[in-house]
């Protein structure tokens, strides 16, 4: 059993690992002017920084399989799904560098964790790579208690690894608009001046 365990969460971080390989080659579009100005308004806060880890969000785990005899007298073993194997998200870690709308005890130099739900990425998923410079407009992580109950997290890249509690509460995700996620350059950063005038922030 815990051998299957190790090769599913093997083929899911490699998986994953591939995609944001292809993901990176995919040149960056040009999109018309967003509205910054809504989203600068509809978002709870608005930084710019690095992302410095990535995490997968495991559920509660499971103490034990339970067994079942089916009408015609086999026995069937209830084994963990996949989501139970693999994750239910991802959480990015941002090393927060310049804050353009403050919320709550956020700071620069800070952390922020961002929750995207979604082990393998998805068409319209948010998707950050590490050590990568973007401007997120973020808003606060909603979810049922149920969700996420004594969920934890465990690194990407080391499958084995020690888990630790999830805490949703402290979590954000990324507010939901194309454009609330920019990945910035030197060729780019009058991004972040726009944003800023769309506060009044000079």
């Amino acid at each position: 059993m815990e051998s299957n365990e190790k090769e599913i969460d093997m083929f899911y971080t490699s998986l994953v690992y591939c995609f944001t390989l292809v993901c990176s080659c995919i040149p960056v579009q040009n999109p018309t002017r967003p509205d910054w100005s809504f989203l600068s308004k509809q978002s709870s806060i608005i930084v710019v920084g690095v992302v410095e880890e990535t995490f997968r969000v495991m559920p509660k785990p499971r103490t034990q399989s339970t067994t079942k005899r089916s009408s015609d007298g086999r026995i069937i073993t209830d084994l963990p799904s996949q989501e139970e194997l693999a994750g239910i998200g991802r959480v990015y870690r941002l090393r927060v560098e310049e804050i353009i709308k403050k919320e709550g005890q956020s700071k620069q130099g800070g952390i922020i964790d961002i929750y995207v739900p979604g082990i393998i990425p998805f068409e319209g998923s948010p998707m950050l790579f590490r050590k990568k410079r973007y401007l997120i407009f973020l808003d606060h992580l909603k979810a049922d208690s149920d969700t996420f109950k004594d969920a934890t997290i465990s690194q990407f890249d080391s499958p084995s690894g020690k888990r630790m509690p999830f805490n949703p509460n402290s979590t954000y995700t990324v507010f939901m608009n194309d454009n609330s996620l920019v990945r910035i350059e030197s060729k780019n950063r009058h991004i972040v001046d726009e944003v800023r005038a769309s506060l009044n922030i000079r």
